[in-house]
């Protein structure tokens, strides 16, 4: 039996999205009960929808959704199609850049308050006060360091762009592949050296003429000049000392800490503390003029 896809009348739904517009159509897909054959059956692009006669578009089909039915032998299809409007009517360039920033808070796991003066303490009389001997740890169980998630906040930014299939050829996926899991080596679109970090891209080859890559980066800002406290025991008295160290860190290095506890010779009192502060490096450095990405209204 002919699968067929015929558009219920007037079905049609049309919206504007930050993507360009947007039409939702109808379908009714006779000679199959099938949801892969039906879904093959609807149209991958859709008709010329503009408000008033335009320069060369690109529509394409981004979502098909599929509801059988059995008894009838048909499927029912919705089906959403966006278009893209070329910038160039001649080429068929569209040359739009669209910029999504997100401003969102992520979990951080971490192992420490940054000084005492953050910390309330409760002790066996239930007197609010402080206790040295556990440092900044938290959760710190014996001689154990559980720490604890928090959430900090964190600046997304994915970038959309249309290029002509021959521009974004493998050449040009290779390069979004290698530069993917790496971080600015310079200042870029406002951000300093080492606080973005590009998470990768996906693709979609819509058609013959127009492929759509979307960029996606997050960003971590540099730490400069922040005081920490160092624990450390005097080589001659055996005395705890507990002393100020400055720390810098470039966004996306990673800080970690080695906590500890040592006995005061003199007061016989333990203490627990951080021994050591290590800021390493854990992602390359890249060029990220390479994606040729022009922030709008700049």
């Amino acid at each position: 039996m002919t699968v067929t896809a015929t558009e219920l009348y007037e079905s049609r739904e049309y919206n504007r999205t930050a993507n360009g517009k947007q039409v939702i159509q109808y379908f009714v897909i006779d000679g199959t009960a099938d949801a892969v054959v039906a879904a093959s059956a609807v149209p991958d692009y859709g008709d010329e929808f503009t408000d008033s006669p335009a320069p060369r578009q690109y529509v394409y089909c981004v979502s098909v959704k599929i509801k059988r039915q059995e008894s009838m032998n048909q499927c029912r299809a919705t089906v959403v199609f966006e278009s893209k409007q070329a910038d160039d009517p001649d080429t068929g360039q569209i040359n739009q850049e669209v910029w999504d920033w997100g401003f969102m808070a992520a979990q951080e796991k971490i192992t420490n308050i940054k000084t005492q003066d953050d910390r309330t303490t409760y002790n066996e009389e239930n007197l609010a006060g402080t206790n040295p001997g556990i440092g900044t740890a938290i959760n710190k169980n014996g001689e154990k360091v559980d720490g604890a998630s928090i959430w900090v906040k964190r600046r997304s930014l994915r970038i959309t762009k249309y290029y002509d299939p021959e521009d974004a050829d493998q050449d040009w996926l290779d390069m979004i592949d290698d530069l993917a899991a790496t971080v600015n080596d310079a200042e870029w679109q406002g951000y300093d050296e080492g606080e973005v970090l590009f998470l990768g891209a996906t693709v979609r080859e819509v058609n013959d003429e127009m492929t759509q890559i979307d960029y996606q980066f997050i960003m971590n800002k540099n730490i400069e000049d922040q005081e920490e406290t160092i624990l450390s025991v005097s080589p001659g008295s055996g005395q705890v000392v507990f002393n100020t160290a400055t720390v810098d860190k470039e966004g996306w290095q990673h800080r970690g800490y080695v906590h500890g506890s040592v006995v005061d010779k003199l007061d016989k009192k333990k203490y627990h503390g951080i021994f050591t502060i290590n800021v390493d490096t854990v992602y390359d450095k890249e060029d990220f003029d390479q994606f040729e990405l022009t922030r709008p209204n700049t």
